[in-house]
């Protein structure tokens, strides 16, 4: 579990015992999500950084420095990339392995909708400035918008039969 504290926390389920804790460089407002391929941990804090953590010993693989803060949690893609929002209201399209930028996609403003990827390829995410977005996965050109009538800050809903599934 992630905290407001800016201290990321792994606990043995039976016992509660504590078996680590990570540092960051601020608060936590959105939620980590371990990859299943590797057991990296992925969390976004509110100074804008993006974390890679080994979710069994808490150590950090890499930090990607970031701007505004960050209430979208990250979608781990089994394509090898790592797709989240940020306060800067942007897009981003991460390397898993090393954090490195594949792709940026600009909005109107903040993005604390958390992502999630359709299977032909398409990413769908929300906004603060009142759109929903379908981007291209492999390189983020935008495919549609549509507006609201208010700011998309919850994660988009893609039924089972059309959704792909995080890594």
């Amino acid at each position: 579990v992630c905290s407001f504290d800016a201290n990321c926390y792994a606990f043995a389920v039976q016992s509660g015992e504590k078996l680590w804790t990570f540092q960051g460089d601020s608060s936590f407002q959105s939620s980590p999500v371990v990859s299943k391929a590797d057991g990296t941990l992925f969390i976004g804090s509110t100074e804008g950084n993006i974390y890679a953590l080994d979710s069994t010993t808490g150590k950090e693989k890499w930090t990607r420095q970031g701007k505004g803060e960050i209430f979208s949690s990250p979608f781990v893609a089994p394509n090898g990339n790592v797709y989240i929002g940020s306060g800067e209201g942007e897009v981003l399209a991460l390397r898993q392995a090393d954090g490195a930028l594949v792709w940026s996609f600009k909005t109107g403003s903040s993005v604390w909708s958390t992502p999630r990827l359709e299977k032909s390829g398409l990413l769908v995410i929300g906004g603060i400035d009142t759109y929903l977005y379908a981007l291209r996965a492999d390189d983020g050109q935008l495919v549609w918008k549509y507006k609201t009538d208010g700011p998309v800050v919850g994660t988009p809903l893609i039924t089972r039969e059309h959704a792909v599934e995080q890594d």
